[in-house]
């Protein structure tokens, strides 16, 4: 081979590696830790809201509808105790939005520039939800902004049983390093490590990620890093917890 195509092929070789992203970045210290890499905390703890989340798990079916794959998938789990029939669905994202089209939750996430859901605006969706659905829950959503010890305790409460559950809104490009990721995203808590003080994201852009541990510090920090046009905080956490059934005699 000539010296002159030997070069080309060494530069262009240089050239990719230069171009190389690593999925989690940087490479040297990521945030994000796949949990295929860490599995020892749902392998050994109980983790009753990963065993109650995991059977349900899906990534967005659009591009901007993690909001709704993040109901449907809590939907699923709070309805873990119903008594199926062979002619009974599951909740999935394009049922979920048919079933609120009145509420106008489709029509936010569709056309060249959606509205979007911010986190009011989804707590409201989720309750029409649970509505439409014969769900018994209450809703509460709750702006993160830099209040660590806080957003904690409301980690550890919900590791503690699998009848609430969190939804987290944060910046996606805090956890992967991606540039490309600096929008506000919706997934799932999957579990509260305390003893690393980590947080598994169910992540809902299953096109490119799979879900992932990050410290709670990453994860405030990515909830806080979300402003709304007057700078306020937009990110932050829906907690949802099912109503205890009345007792009987």
């Amino acid at each position: 081979m000539r010296l002159a195509a030997l070069v080309a092929l060494a530069v262009a070789g240089n050239a990719a590696a230069a171009e190389f992203l690593p999925k989690y970045a940087p490479e040297d210290r990521p945030l994000a830790t796949p949990l295929k890499r860490a599995p020892a905390h749902v392998r050994s703890a109980p983790a009753p809201d990963f065993w109650a989340l995991i059977p349900y798990y899906e990534g967005m079916r659009g591009p901007h509808s993690a909001s709704a794959a993040s109901a449907a998938m809590v939907l699923n789990a709070l309805r873990q105790d119903k008594r199926y029939s062979s002619a009974d669905e599951l909740i999935g994202e394009e049922a979920l939005l048919k079933a609120t089209a009145a509420r106008g939750w489709a029509d936010r996430l569709s056309g060249d520039k959606p509205a979007g859901v911010d986190l009011k605006t989804f707590g409201a969706l989720f309750e029409a939800a649970l509505s439409t659905y014969a769900v018994s829950a209450e809703v509460r959503t709750i702006p993160v902004d830099g209040d660590a010890a806080a957003v904690r305790k409301l980690l550890a409460d919900n590791e503690a049983s699998d009848r609430n559950f969190l939804i987290a809104l944060y910046k996606q490009s805090v956890f992967t390093g991606d540039p490309e990721g600096a929008v506000g995203v919706y997934a799932p808590v999957g579990a509260f490590d305390a003893a690393r003080d980590a947080v598994l994201i169910l992540e809902t852009d299953r096109r490119w990620y799979e879900p992932y541990w990050v410290p709670l510090g990453a994860f405030v920090d990515a909830s806080s890093a979300l402003r709304d046009a007057e700078g306020k905080p937009a990110g932050g956490l829906t907690w949802i917890q099912a109503k205890k059934k009345p007792s009987t005699r």
